[in-house]
């Protein structure tokens, strides 16, 4: 059979038309791993090979998530931009530093929880106006700073600043968990300091008081051991009802 010049140049021009389409769909199917995600997707279509790379990127991409969260306590995207993950587990040595009195003032609430929960201690979390709030800086550099509230601190209690500067340059998460805890508390000024426990209840309240870390460390200290004596009241009491 003879087979016409042109008729060969067609059939020729159709199959690389084809394979370019083919190619072109391809390419559609594996260039993003949000494709995976997207209405109309390659995924719906039948292309094996492009699910195969979506999902291999969308498990990158968490692979990289759960490193930066293990790594910073917040959640990192494939562009470098950062939300609001679980708390990185920090322990109770890295909290207290190398020389074990040199506790850290903790910026997450989530953090704090946590170790309130395996120490049994209560939360002290200080509401304040670092850079502007005269009476916050006075307490810091009065009490806070002060070796004998240090080593205080390190034995009785878990440290959360909760800070709200002028003007405020906090990553998104710190801002809104700080409003969230300042409309729950009804924090109307500072500094105002907290004596929380791990279920979040307040077990008492002080600010600045003249007079040194002595007077304030003694305070705050009664008051803890006030309530852990209506505690333990509380227990026994419910232990001999049920004795009954």
């Amino acid at each position: 059979m003879k087979i016409n010049q042109n008729t060969v140049v067609l059939v020729l021009l159709m199959t690389a038309v084809a394979t370019l389409v083919s190619g072109c769909q391809g390419s559609r199917a594996t260039s993003s791993p949000h494709n995976l995600f997207a209405k109309g997707s390659s995924t719906k279509s039948g292309h094996s090979d492009g699910l195969a790379t979506s999902k291999d990127s969308r498990r990158a991409e968490i692979d990289f998530n759960a490193a930066s969260t293990a790594a910073t306590g917040r959640a990192s995207t494939a562009d470098g931009s950062t939300t609001h993950g679980e708390p990185s587990n920090i322990a109770l040595a890295s909290y207290l530093g190398q020389d074990k009195n040199e506790p850290q003032w903790l910026e997450s609430h989530e953090e704090a929880v946590k170790l309130s929960k395996q120490t049994g201690r209560p939360i002290l979390a200080n509401f304040t106006g670092s850079n502007w709030c005269s009476y916050c800086i006075k307490l810091k550099n009065e009490v806070f700073d002060t070796p004998s509230f240090k080593n205080w601190a390190a034995e009785n209690v878990i440290l959360l600043e909760l800070d709200f500067p002028r003007p405020n340059l906090q990553a998104n998460w710190i801002k809104q968990q700080n409003n969230q805890l300042r409309s729950r508390y009804q924090i109307e000024s500072y500094p105002k300091v907290l004596i929380l426990n791990s279920e979040g209840g307040k077990l008492g309240s002080q600010g600045y008081m003249p007079g040194g870390p002595k007077r304030w460390i003694s305070v705050a200290h009664n008051t803890i051991k006030a309530n852990q004596a209506l505690q333990k009241s509380e227990l026994v009491n419910v232990v001999d009802y049920n004795q009954r």
